[in-house]
């Protein structure tokens, strides 16, 4: 069964948070989580890309974040949806080149993340580091 914390807003629709382990089993978990929240936000049709997101940037924070984390997802506006993914390491994730990954497993979430994206960034937090990617629907 699908658990996740709706959280409403006075200013705007509800938010869907959910926090999970460093493990590699969380990175289905999360995609699942992210299915679940948005059909309860009427975006069913946006799940493939956002599940592409969410897979890559929980891959990230399992393995070179290594904290827990967790994932937000809101609705800032109509026809966009925004997913976050907080972890507890301050260390921005960067693009690898070829020299220095091998590129058959490694080096392609921030290029996966930007060509399914429609904007995302990174931005700092008191308990570490948010990567963040919108997409309009």
């Amino acid at each position: 069964m699908l658990s996740f914390t709706a959280m409403g807003r006075n200013d705007g629709p509800a938010s869907y948070q959910q926090s999970f382990q460093p493990v590699p089993e969380s990175a289905g978990a999360a995609r699942g989580f992210a299915r679940g929240a948005l059909t309860e936000l009427g975006l069913g049709e946006l799940g493939d890309r956002v599940c592409i997101l969410i897979g890559e940037m929980s891959v990230n924070a399992i393995l070179h974040a290594r904290t827990s984390y967790s994932i937000l997802i809101t609705r800032p506006a109509e026809g966009t949806v925004r997913v976050e993914v907080h972890d507890g390491n301050s260390v921005r994730p960067r693009q690898k080149t070829a020299l220095t990954v091998d590129p058959l497993t490694y080096g392609r979430g921030l290029v996966l993340i930007e060509a399914t994206s429609d904007r995302w960034g990174v931005d700092e937090t008191e308990q570490g580091k948010a990567i963040w990617a919108e997409i309009d629907a």
